[in-house]
């Protein structure tokens, strides 16, 4: 083998050893939709003067939400007896795999177990399985999606499907109805959510960065749809009725907001409840 050939092999090797170091380099990259340059710290929600709690985010080198930790309170009384108050406490940490988040650990005072997440190529969760803490499997998830990439339909499902979920979108991509099919239930029934109107600015929870797709029914952060990109700002709930049946006059709920200069809430009222969101600058 003369010199030009040992030449050109030891820049081919060069070259492919230097593209493979890019493609590794770029999927270890952290998957981050943040359109801003805050991330959220902590959100707590106060307003009957006896509940309230509250959700503090940590995050790793990366920016990624590694921890949270959610602390809520009230009051009780035992048969009539003085006002009481408790406290609970659960944590919950998140593990990366190629910039995604792809195990979320839950220790939940008495409860514990974890989620492990499958992706498809455009980076969305299509598969959880839920396990208890003893590594048995508790349930699975399945999610769909459409064209612009909203979750359209999720199913839990055990021996068998024991809910399935159904999402409409508007076309500012906010996420406008939310129905929770009771398949296990004898009579089947269904839930319903509605938000009729939105404000034109950065959706709170895209400021966790790392959390998986997040929605009213498949977290435990108030939040309603970490695909939507606003707020809404107008509720409908709709109480359970049988599947057969329709659903009945909703209830209301009316919501405002503050903002900072990139347009993240600040606090948002509805109701008696006051919810203050706090920020802090990551690049």
């Amino acid at each position: 083998m003369n010199k030009k050939i040992l030449l050109l092999v030891a820049l081919t090797s060069v070259l492919a050893f230097s593209c493979r170091k890019e493609i590794d380099r770029r999927k270890n990259e952290p998957y981050i939709t943040n359109p801003t340059s805050y991330v959220l710290k902590r959100q707590t929600w106060t307003g009957p003067t006896t509940n309230g709690g509250s959700f503090l985010y940590i995050y790793n080198q990366d920016h990624l939400v590694s921890k949270i930790e959610r602390y809520q309170w009230g009051t009780f009384s035992t048969n009539g007896g003085p006002s009481q108050t408790w406290h609970d406490t659960a944590h919950y940490s998140f593990e990366y795999t190629n910039g995604l988040c792809t195990k979320w650990l839950i220790d939940e005072g008495g409860g514990q177990g974890y989620i492990v997440y499958e992706y498809n190529e455009k980076k969305l969760p299509v598969k959880r399985t839920i396990y208890y803490g003893d590594h048995t499997v508790q349930s699975y998830n399945f999610y769909k999606y459409d064209n612009a990439n909203n979750l359209i339909e999720k199913t839990d499902s055990t021996d068998k499907v024991d809910f399935r979920y159904v999402f409409t979108y508007n076309s500012s991509n906010n996420l406008t109805s939310a129905t929770d099919n009771i398949l296990w239930s004898n009579p089947q029934q269904k839930i319903k959510y509605e938000w009729l109107a939105f404000d034109d600015k950065v959706n709170f929870i895209k400021a966790v960065n790392g959390l998986p797709s997040t929605f009213v029914w498949d977290n435990n952060y108030h939040s309603y749809s970490s695909s939507s990109p606003n707020n809404f700002t107008a509720e409908n709930y709709y109480t359970p009725v049988n599947m057969d049946q329709p659903f009945g006059p909703p209830t209301y709920y009316n919501y405002s907001y503050e903002y900072n200069n990139e347009g993240l809430p600040t606090k948002m009222k509805y109701g008696p409840w006051i919810v203050i969101f706090e920020y802090e600058k990551y690049k």
